[in-house]
């Protein structure tokens, strides 16, 4: 969840949580682990709003980590949601990663 979830005066549901969530699915995929797996909610709330803290980069194997998704994923997990890219800009980074891998 993206730490603005947490936030009890948050309005409504946006897209930068989308794209929090994006970065997030991203991780667990190419680690093959749970995000803050062990942790319960009101830890993973302290840990990503006050702490900042975010999954280790390094759990993702060397060989499944091209700088562009590294980047793709840090840039979703902004704690300033204006920050994070728009899908339209995730899905071409996804597409320049995928045409990057093709022999």
């Amino acid at each position: 969840m993206a730490p603005e979830c947490f936030d009890a005066l948050a309005e409504s549901l946006t897209h930068q949580m989308d794209m929090y969530s994006l970065g997030m699915l991203l991780w667990a995929m190419l680690s093959g682990m749970q995000p803050w797996q062990g942790f319960n909610m009101v830890q993973i709330a302290c840990r990503v709003t006050l702490g900042g803290e975010r999954p280790p980069l390094s759990a993702v194997p060397p060989g499944r980590r091209p700088h562009k998704l590294l980047r793709l994923m840090q840039d979703c997990w902004e704690a300033d949601p204006r920050r994070r890219p728009a899908a339209a800009e995730a899905v071409k980074e996804l597409m320049l990663v995928q045409q990057m891998a093709r022999p």
